[in-house]
């Protein structure tokens, strides 16, 4: 194996670093503007109170009550107006600007696309990829791909080395550098696209933010290395803040996972807001929180916090939607119990369903495998909004030379 090459200029170490909270752009609320057409967003957001989805998917809705003054029709124009006003305060996205390192992430307006890079040979649906016949990660491929996403509109990166899918094989951090540091020393040489990395260690994250990333991505929300909350905090780093039912080594995909007794939305919120306040006692306050969609939840509970997805702004922070070609997506396409669900590779109509109702709900980020559809998503979701939606195929920044100080 290639020993990976490591800056040792700024060593961390724990505690070492003032955790001295920096400034924090004021988060503040807006009025939603007036919708026109607005039957586009409830034809998408009949996805999940259709009768088949409830059946399968869903408890505890009442059904509209359509007899009531049946002859006249009042009732269900009256149910009708007050699934709009509904609607429309799901499509309220709080404001927020977040300082990630020496950029600001600015989730004022639109909705922002994070592309997934996996430099690894396993994950779940592009694993190996981008590797070699030996296993080896072929940089170059990796670049390139990069490249392409940011001219697609990706607005940013998030690149990782170690596959969280249920059952994966953990490894270690020397060889999670070796795959991720080539990778983004390239790609930071010849773009200004905000980087994030996928890791939960601190160790990975600290060498990742010297090489030029600005924001770490940590599926356990801080909790499986309690270094890492310092190396962001002293490297002034966003931080991507996910809910996880346990070790993804222990999982199962969604469609072999039963739903837990407590209420899912009330045991994820309860968790994010705990590992905000440990990320904020570290002095890190540019903070993204993410459900984990997946991560040790059975169907029912994730459509269910995709239904309630707007409910995680009562945490005052941007919201991150990881959907992308996941199993319980798969699961809805499966025509018959006896049938395989269908595999990733035939999930992306599913995922752009998916991703549509998520921008309708609030979704500050949508993190995903495919970057010109979700562009398209975005720009129908945000016309209908009443925004500026962002040119399909426009890039979302340029592609230069660029040294990172």
């Amino acid at each position: 194996m290639t020993p990976v090459e490591l800056d040792t200029a700024s060593r961390y170490t724990p505690n070492r670093y003032s955790t001295e909270r920096h400034d924090f752009f004021e988060q503040y609320d807006t009025t939603c503007r007036t919708i026109f057409g607005f039957s586009v967003i409830l034809g998408s957001v009949s996805i999940l109170s259709s009768p088949d989805l409830r059946h399968k998917f869903t408890k505890g809705n009442v059904p509209m009550d359509t007899s009531r003054n049946k002859k006249s029709g009042t009732g269900n124009r009256r149910d009708h107006e007050d699934n709009n006003i509904a609607c429309i305060e799901r499509m309220k996205h709080t404001n927020y600007r977040l300082q990630c390192r020496d950029r600001e992430l600015d989730l004022t307006g639109q909705a922002k696309i994070m592309g997934i890079l996996n430099s690894t040979p396993d994950s779940f649906f592009d694993g190996g990829s981008l590797s070699t016949g030996s296993r080896t990660i072929d940089v170059d491929r990796a670049v390139e791909k990069g490249l392409k996403m940011i001219e697609e509109g990706a607005d940013i990166i998030d690149i990782g080395g170690e596959s969280t899918k249920p059952g994966a094989l953990k490894v270690d951090a020397e060889e999670e550098l070796r795959r991720i540091l080539p990778v983004i020393r390239e790609l930071r040489r010849q773009s200004d696209i905000l980087i994030s990395v996928d890791t939960y260690k601190a160790t990975v994250a600290e060498q990742a933010l010297l090489a030029g990333a600005q924001l770490i991505n940590d599926i356990s929300g801080f909790s499986f290395d309690p270094d890492i909350a310092q190396v962001c905090s002293h490297f002034h780093a966003a931080a991507i803040l996910m809910h996880t039912s346990g070790d993804p080594a222990n999982m199962k995909w969604s469609h072999q996972t039963r739903a837990a007794g407590t209420d899912i939305l009330n045991r994820v919120t309860h968790s994010l807001l705990d590992r905000i306040q440990h990320a904020e006692q570290q002095g890190v306050c540019n903070i993204i929180v993410d459900p984990g969609f997946g991560f040790g939840k059975s169907v029912f509970e994730n459509y269910t916090l995709l239904r309630r997805l707007h409910d995680f702004h009562t945490l005052k922070r941007p919201l991150l939607a990881g959907l992308s070609r996941k199993s319980f997506l798969g699961k809805a396409l499966q025509k018959h119990p006896d049938q395989a669900v269908p595999s990733p590779d035939k999930r992306l109509t599913a995922t752009i369903a998916a991703n549509t109702i998520a921008l309708i709900n609030g979704a500050n980020i949508l993190r995903v495998h495919d970057i010109e559809e979700a562009v398209q998503t975005l720009a129908v979701t945000s016309s209908v909004n009443g925004g500026k939606p962002k040119r399909p195929g426009s890039p979302g920044h340029s592609v230069q030379s660029y040294n990172f100080s």
